[in-house]
């Protein structure tokens, strides 16, 4: 598709409270979809939305807009 690549990502964690690092986090899953867009070899721009959805049935959504530079 040329310089643009979209993409999707399914994301699922499901920790327990006696976790030692992510004890906070509990249950959370949900879709991520976006585009990259490259500009040159060196530079490109990403825009994801995402939509989480955790052990208390409230969904949380959420917009990323990412410029990323390479040297």
């Amino acid at each position: 598709m040329g310089k643009t690549r979209p993409y999707f990502r399914y994301e699922y964690v499901n920790a327990g409270k006696t976790e030692p690092v992510l004890n906070t986090v509990g249950r959370r899953n949900g879709p991520s979809f976006g585009v990259r867009y490259d500009f040159s070899d060196y530079a490109a721009f990403k825009a994801q939305y995402d939509r989480i959805d955790g052990r208390t049935g409230k969904g949380v959504n959420g917009l990323t807009l990412q410029l990323a530079f390479t040297f």
